[in-house]
């Protein structure tokens, strides 16, 4: 509740329209590198792995694995309807145990 009266003046910036600005100062010292990266983002500008006047903190996406879990839910989706479920790698199935012995294995029909 005490969070939400704090933003209770902050609204999401639309699509197209230009971020507000800020200044950097003491009272916002720790926010400073989260907030020029979202101006980064918001920008869509993206970070480039040379010597330049912008410094970020680095982070890495195992985009394999961003793409499995989209397609694991996009299949749990759909199999929802015919009573199937798909679970994300590593998980283990509802009601059963964790093991290789309970996981359901998927092949292609060979004709």
């Amino acid at each position: 509740m005490r969070l939400r009266v704090r933003l209770a003046d902050v609204s999401p910036i639309g699509r197209g329209h230009e971020p507000p600005v800020w200044r950097p100062t003491r009272l916002n010292v720790r926010y400073q590198p989260a907030v020029r990266l979202a101006e980064l983002v918001l920008q869509g500008i993206s970070v480039e792995h040379r010597a330049g006047d912008i410094t970020v903190s680095g982070f890495l996406l195992d985009m394999a694995r961003v793409f499995e879990d989209f397609v694991t839910v996009a299949l749990r989706e759909v199999l929802k309807a015919s009573g199937g479920y798909c679970a994300l790698q590593g998980l283990p199935l509802p009601g059963r145990g964790s093991g290789d012995p309970d996981r359901a294995r998927l092949r292609p029909l060979h004709r």
